[in-house]
């Protein structure tokens, strides 16, 4: 192994009672860097939590439930952060994408959250923080009366109303003042 993939400093926290419960490793400048590890009390083995870093930049994460579950994923790729949210159960809850822009991330791309039962229970699309599109499910997995009568087709940025197909930039003229829950504001 090369010296420059070796941590410079490596921390280790005890309880107490001498149990091993994190360790940290910083890079020369000081940095977390490596992978930083955390484990429950010494009555239960799972680990609690594992995040890696490269010379302080946070590259994943990944926190599991008391039981041995994954709890929550943070995976982050250059100027894209995904997030994903289990139930206790093991269960999906939710994923959602962010994107950086000027004052830190903002939400874009897919959202998609769901019930314990496994249905979903929304789905939202964003671009640059702008909310384009949303359906809002009950639990037994149909839409919500009021969100299904409108399609967004992800390709040419158009809605689908009536057998007629709408621009997005008609949508401010065309649409009521709340449609299908998203306020109607001109953005620049």
């Amino acid at each position: 192994m090369s010296s420059e993939k070796q941590p410079h400093t490596v921390r280790r926290y005890f309880t107490q009672s001498f149990c091993l419960v994190s360790i940290t490793k910083y890079d020369k400048d000081m940095l977390l860097h490596g992978e930083q590890r955390s484990w429950w009390d010494r009555s239960h083995h799972y680990p609690k939590e594992l995040s890696i870093y490269q010379h302080g930049s946070l590259i994943r994460t990944i926190k599991w439930y008391i039981n041995g579950n994954i709890q929550k994923t943070v995976n982050t790729y250059r100027d894209m952060k995904e997030i994903t949210e289990y139930y206790s159960s093991g269960a999906l809850k939710y994923r959602q994408n962010y994107k950086l822009g000027e004052l830190g991330f903002i939400r874009h791309g897919d959202w998609s959250g769901f019930y314990r039962n496994g249905n979903k229970h929304y789905e939202e699309v964003y671009v640059k923080g702008t909310l384009k599109y949303r359906v809002r499910y009950i639990s037994n997995g149909r839409p919500l009366s009021g969100y299904s009568s409108c399609d967004y087709n992800r390709v040419d940025n158009s809605v689908e109303k009536d057998n007629k197909v709408i621009e997005e930039t008609q949508l401010d003229e065309t649409r009521p003042k709340y449609y299908r829950g998203v306020p109607n504001v001109s953005h620049p």
